[in-house]
């Protein structure tokens, strides 16, 4: 157990001020001018919570300052990298960040346990003691008061902030809300520590990911400026245009234009960005096609972040760049502990399809727009377009991009045993063409790249890998080629005669997991090193690389010894962030298995790339994006082998290889090639 070698644990909360909103992040909050630690709780291991307050003046004992740049003293606070940041800022002063070696976050280990991520919430699932709610309240009225500017036009003192000494009372309570954090998040650690198996590696990763935050990634100012400005432009040119076209004083407001298209013979209580894709295809009305399509403009989210990129970048003296850091949250994804997007969302960038993309950006940067919209009439899409491009390397150096190709067919084919599928990923087959060969019995040689087979066998690989049925086909598109419900049923069971070893896991996962729930304590065992036990009322999978999926709450509704007619139930977290009862299936606990060996290949592959000296600056889903100086490696071609050849190596070894392959190319802005 990693957390056994330190010396002591130290358990922090930090209440801090400063008038950049925590929304941009920790590192653009903690950068603020008027940035300041008010009050620093902490407690060894089991000892008594003590104070700093250096909004009294009060200085930081010697001995707290040594264990806090200590790596052999580990300190724990719930959302880590907040404090880790802030005391950066306070002991080691603008733009430089304290080893993650030595640090660990209870936010993370929640996520790791399948659990909610929020203090309270934690708290409340480990059995902490029930928080009164008007305490809560009275927290986060305290926060309000000391922590963010205050308004004086709304109060009676006219300050536009509150120092401990304007309200003595208030601030002991202050002081005592920050005790009740540092206990309650002691309490969470030793309650979820007897649960985590962190294996070296997984702390090591732990540690990098804070280090690629750290770096952070370079954004084109300039770029994001003339675009936002432009955005701003063209929304004004929109409004007016509504206000012509519809006759109506707010043509923002949603009941108004759908009061509107009702006058015009269209129904509909909706004008989300799907339902006016519907009305668009189905009106010939012109003026209500122009309003529909102004409205599907502006509706796009994804130019949104251009303003979020300049709001939420620091400036970088040492690479002389605006830089967002903080875009990756380790372990947002509760089981997979896959990563998930902040800030700008990485993880969720529209595609780049402009054929002439370099000259299109110099166009913007040239800030001539007049151009682009002779060459391209819906400008929003092309700016939508343009948002990758806005993430730049280092000066002096460029993008090295590469990603796994089809990693979850790859790491399914090989959980499953799926030796046709193994066979063509060897021999560096297509799998979409190699799927539409094995299913219809014909030669690989004679499905082209539009062929109808191929479509059919890139939908059925897409929507069939996890037990997906007529719907799952028609999300991912068989619907567009006219495809009836029993002609996509006939592909399903074609899919799933030709996939035989991964229908077979579906049912084998299934059954262990509901043997372990029915006996607890038992552990059952799966090709490939997972296992399958159940601990009190928790159910965890155990991966190859020895890390546990874990499922809180986990029961069997219904009579266990009818499959057909009882499902697995856990808790889980909405999507809204509620925690409720989730049901699971063979291909649902497959689809969770394979996502989370996947993203332990990119794990692998990251943690070998860092020990190159080639650290990312930042990754989506299983693609890695380096910053690479041309003084340090020349040769385009050079690079970009090395890349892909200690991606390819780094992952997957465990009995039996993962046949994995990384492709990808070098750029001078990101881009999706």
């Amino acid at each position: 157990m990693i957390f056994s070698k330190f010396k002591r644990v130290l358990h922090i909360d930090l209440e801090t001020y400063s008038s950049t909103s925590i929304n941009l992040g920790a590192y653009k909050y903690a950068d603020s001018d008027d940035f300041e630690v008010m009050l620093i709780g902490y407690a060894y291991d089991d000892g008594p919570v003590q104070q700093i307050e250096p909004a009294k003046g009060e200085k930081m004992p010697e001995q707290f300052k040594h264990d806090i740049l200590s790596p052999e003293v580990l300190k724990i606070a719930h959302n880590a990298t907040f404090e880790r940041v802030c005391l950066s800022r306070l002991l080691l002063g603008r733009g430089k960040y304290l080893d993650a070696h030595g640090w660990f976050c209870t936010m993370v280990m929640a996520s790791m346990l399948g659990l909610p991520k929020s203090l309270k919430d934690v708290g409340d699932q480990l059995g902490l003691k029930e928080e009164d709610k008007k305490k809560a309240t009275i927290g986060s009225q305290l926060i309000r008061f000391f922590a963010v500017p205050q308004e004086p036009k709304r109060t009676n003192n006219f300050r536009k902030r509150n120092l401990p000494e304007d309200d003595p009372a208030r601030w002991d309570l202050y002081c005592e809300y920050n005790r009740n954090d540092v206990i309650a998040e002691r309490e969470i650690f030793k309650k979820e520590i007897p649960f985590i198996h962190l294996t070296d590696s997984e702390y090591e990763m732990y540690c990098t990911d804070a280090k690629i935050n750290d770096l952070g990634v370079g954004i084109d100012a300039k770029l994001c400026t003339n675009i936002q400005t432009y955005l701003d432009s063209q929304m004004g040119h929109f409004n007016e245009r509504l206000k012509e076209l519809t006759g109506l004083e707010n043509p923002n407001s949603t009941q108004q234009l759908i009061g509107w298209l009702k006058s015009k013979g269209i129904s509909t209580t909706s004008i989300s960005k799907e339902r006016v894709e519907e009305l668009i295809a189905t009106t010939d009305n012109k003026d209500v096609l122009e309003v529909l399509s102004i409205l599907q403009a502006t509706k796009k989210t994804s130019v949104s972040k251009y303003q979020k990129m300049l709001d939420s970048s620091i400036y970088d003296p040492t690479e002389d760049l605006m830089k967002c850091h903080g875009t990756l949250q380790y372990c947002g994804a509760s089981r997979t502990w896959r990563w998930a997007g902040r800030l700008i969302q990485t993880q969720n960038l529209p595609r780049n399809s402009i054929k002439y993309l370099k000259d299109i950006r110099n166009y913007v940067l040239a800030n001539d727009f007049e151009s682009i919209e002779i060459l391209y009439p819906n400008t929003i899409q092309i700016m939508s377009e343009l948002i990758r491009t806005a993430m730049i390397p280092a000066k002096g150096s460029r993008f090295v991009v590469a990603d796994y190709n089809a990693i979850e067919s790859r790491v399914a084919a090989w959980l499953a045993d799926e030796k046709w599928k193994l066979r063509a990923f060897e021999e560096g087959k297509g799998i979409y063409e190699a799927t539409a060969s094995k299913m219809f019995n014909i030669p690989i040689e004679q499905i082209g790249h539009d062929s109808p087979e191929r479509a059919k066998g890139k939908i059925a690989e897409l929507a069939g890998q996890y037990q997906g049925g007529v719907g799952a086909y028609k999300r991912f598109g068989a619907e567009k080629y006219g495809w009836s419900d029993n002609q996509i049923k006939e592909l399903v069971n074609t899919w799933r005669d030709s996939n035989k070893g991964i229908v077979n896991f579906w049912s084998l996962i299934e059954n262990a997991c509901r043997d372990a729930i029915t006996h607890p304590g038992r552990t059952v065992d799966l090709p490939h090193g997972l296992n399958v036990k159940t601990i009190g009322k928790t159910l965890f999978i155990q991966l190859p690389s020895k890390r546990s999926l874990a499922y809180q709450g986990v029961a069997i509704k219904g009579d266990p010894s009818d499959k057909f007619n009882s499902k697995i139930t856990y808790y889980g977290e909405s999507t809204a962030g509620k925690w409720i009862t989730t049901e699971t299936y063979g291909g649902k606990l497959f689809e969770n298995v394979v996502q989370a060996i996947a993203r332990d290949c990119l794990k692998d592959a990251i943690l070998a790339l860092d020990k190159e000296g080639l650290t990312p600056r930042f990754h989506v889903h299983d693609e890695v994006i380096i910053s690479v100086p041309y003084s340090t490696y020349p040769d385009d071609k050079k690079i970009l082998e090395k890349v892909q050849k200690t991606m390819a190596h780094a992952a997957g070894n465990y009995d039996t290889k993962i046949p994995l392959r990384a492709a990808g190319y070098v750029c001078d802005f990101y881009l999706k090639d």
